[in-house]
């Protein structure tokens, strides 16, 4: 994944909260740093994983990651790759690109989310996303792989607004 920012302020941390401003997580190979989450103007290296960084966000909204997952299988039906719901009062959705247990996933946070378009980066087929603050990013992932867990999260947001 590549991407446009600007106006990026870098910082470098041992754990992050996430909150209404995260834009995406993403993975990162680094003896010190294992991922990188960006905000509509900062760029923060965490030591903790993705799934650690959700898995905690869980636990500080009052539920556990898994019955966070198990709330989309029930509710929404949503058995593979499922959106988590990170804040029913803040309406922060985490989506998946791939299986939350491959080192490859990242996370993107859909209220967030404004266009995606089907493209090329460095030969190679894939979805540049173009978040609210217009950062633009390159996800290695095809266009209808990204739209269809874009959609698994819109339909958790229209069950939240529904149920709230």
């Amino acid at each position: 994944m590549q991407n446009q920012h600007s106006h990026t302020n870098t910082h470098y941390v041992d754990d992050y909260a996430i909150s209404s401003k995260t834009l995406l997580i993403k993975p990162q190979y680094d003896m010190e740093y294992s991922a990188v989450v960006m905000e509509e103007d900062s760029t923060y290296h965490v030591s903790q994983t993705p799934l650690q960084l959700i898995k905690t966000a869980c636990l500080t909204n009052g539920s556990s990651y898994d019955g966070r997952s198990k709330f989309s299988v029930a509710s929404l039906g949503i058995k593979s790759k499922p959106p988590i719901l990170i804040s029913e009062g803040l309406g922060i959705i985490a989506a998946p690109t791939h299986s939350p247990s491959n080192p490859k996933c990242e996370w993107f946070f859909s209220r967030h989310v404004v266009a995606i378009d089907e493209t090329m980066q460095e030969g190679k087929n894939g979805t540049q996303v173009t978040f609210r603050d217009r950062t633009k990013v390159f996800f290695h992932i095809s266009h209808n792989q990204f739209l269809h867990a874009l959609t698994k999260a819109h339909r958790c947001q229209a069950f939240l607004q529904n149920f709230t």
